[in-house]
C-alpha cells in the first residue's frame, strides 16, 4: 500500500468531490481525503501502486495547483 500526500488549492469539498470522483476511476484507490480547513488543503490518496508524480500530474490537469508534500 501507498500513500502520495499533496498541498493543494483545492477549496471546497464540491471542488474535492468531483477531483475525487475522477481519480477513483483511474487508479485503485483504497481511501481519498482533504483537510480544508490546513492552509495546504492537504489531500492524501492511499492504494495499491499509487505513483504521486501521476497523481500530481491528473490533478493539474484537472485546473488545480497540485504539488508533492514529503512524508
Amino acid at each position: 500500500m501507498e500513500m502520495a500526500i499533496m498541498k493543494t488549492d483545492i477549496s471546497t469539498g464540491e471542488e474535492f468531490r468531483r477531483v475525487r470522483n475522477r481519480l477513483l476511476r483511474i487508479y485503485s484507490i483504497r481511501e481519498c481525503t482533504i483537510d480544508l480547513e490546513d492552509v495546504d488543503k492537504v489531500v492524501r490518496v492511499v492504494g495499491d501502486e499509487i505513483k504521486t508524480k501521476t497523481v500530481v500530474n491528473k490533478i493539474k490537469s484537472y485546473g488545480y495547483l497540485c504539488e508533492e508534500l514529503p512524508d
